[in-house]
């Protein structure tokens, strides 16, 4: 028998009906709830790897689920035979981002509890991982205080720029050190190379800047890594 939206709002997890409120509002909650995920997606995402297409693709994924558990409801029958349907799918997208395959399947997994017409597993699941989210992100989880860059520059065999180097090294590194120090024959100039960690990754430009006002210095290159995989 179905139930109407009274019913279902006060029987959270209960077997779910297939009324036209409980399966519109399960429908809706859906939408909210993907765009919620959405939200903090966009609001915690620092890779390159960014995709309005991916991010509007998980509320319409959570809508899609829902509507799938939806029509399931309890019949074993439907669920074998939806299953053997999108079996024939194949999906050929690629996730690059292992963070974007949880925000995904996080996706995946509110629509089953909207659809199912479990609320509460909902909303809290939701208000959970988006807490999460935020904590890892601004806390910098997961993250190694190792060489974010590669710095490269030429000297002269006598440049004598030890501590002018110095100096302004430790004005924008928190640390360096010499990987490697290669002589080019009769060449008169060496080429130097230092793994850094920069004190701000913004400072890029002014420390290559001030490295390029340093006597005798030629080409200078920085080469800093993704800064997301930085704490």
């Amino acid at each position: 028998m179905n139930r109407t939206l009274d019913d279902f709002l006060g029987g959270v997890g209960e077997p779910a009906g297939l009324s036209v409120e409980a399966v519109v509002f399960s429908l809706v909650l859906a939408l909210v709830l993907g765009q919620a995920v959405a939200w903090v997606y966009t609001r915690t995402h620092r890779s390159l790897s960014y995709s309005q297409n991916f991010v509007q693709a998980m509320p319409m994924l959570c809508v899609t689920v829902a509507l799938v558990m939806s029509v399931i409801g309890n019949s074993v029958a439907r669920a074998f035979g939806l299953m053997g349907a999108l079996a024939i799918i194949r999906f050929r997208t690629v996730v690059r981002d292992a963070r974007d395959t949880a925000f995904l399947f996080f996706s995946l997994g509110a629509g089953i509890a909207a659809g199912s017409q479990n609320v509460l597993v909902a909303v809290a699941g939701t208000a959970v991982f988006g807490l999460a989210a935020f904590a890892m992100h601004y806390t910098g989880f997961g993250g190694r205080h190792t060489a974010n860059a590669l710095l490269r520059f030429q000297l002269p065999r006598d440049g004598g720029l030890d501590r002018a180097l110095d100096r302004t090294l430790r004005r924008y590194c928190r640390s360096s050190s010499l990987v490697t120090l290669q002589e080019r024959g009769q060449d008169e100039m060496v080429e130097y190379a230092y793994q850094v960690r920069l004190i701000d990754p913004s400072l890029r430009t002014r420390l290559l800047a001030d490295m390029r006002e340093l006597h005798g210095i030629e080409g200078v290159f920085l080469l800093a890594q993704d800064e997301s995989t930085q704490a």
